[in-house]
């Protein structure tokens, strides 16, 4: 059974529910409890129901960035896969230069600094991964010829 609530009613609800200018939380509590409404509930209710929405919220932002982190990592790869050591030795280069920003050039003097005798071509294609990630850029396609 639905309940009419007259104009006189609802004009009063209105008020109230507008008029808290002046008013703390605590004040706008008690008064809502003095009309039979559990405020402290709903605002703890409110409260989870808001912080839930952000979380979610933060949690598909997260997941579309991871992916999206993944499927460029994916595709660094399968490039770096398809270089030559010289294409793979002039990226190298070319970041220790600075051309690529300055982390892909802090990453290469790392990577120039390792104390392996002679890297393996794995450590060296992992080392342009990194290069090319850190940097944003992938090999020109003239590079690649």
């Amino acid at each position: 059974m639905n309940a009419i609530i007259d104009g006189g009613e609802r004009n009063r609800l209105v008020e109230f529910l507008c008029d808290d200018e002046g008013l703390s939380t605590d004040a706008v509590c008690k008064e809502l409890e003095t009309e039979g409404v559990n405020a402290v509930s709903f605002l703890a209710k409110m409260k989870d129901t808001v912080r839930k929405g952000i979380q979610a919220a933060w949690r598909k932002q997260a997941e579309k960035e991871r992916s999206d982190d993944e499927m460029k990592a994916d595709g660094v790869r399968k490039e770096v896969l398809s270089l030559s050591s010289e294409q793979l030795m002039k990226i190298i280069f070319d970041a220790q230069m600075g051309k690529l920003g300055h982390t892909g050039q802090e990453l290469a003097m790392a990577a120039r600094n390792k104390e392996s005798i002679e890297p393996t071509m794995e450590e060296i294609r992992t080392w342009v991964e990194d290069i090319l990630l850190a940097s944003g850029k992938l090999p020109e396609e003239g590079e690649k010829k």
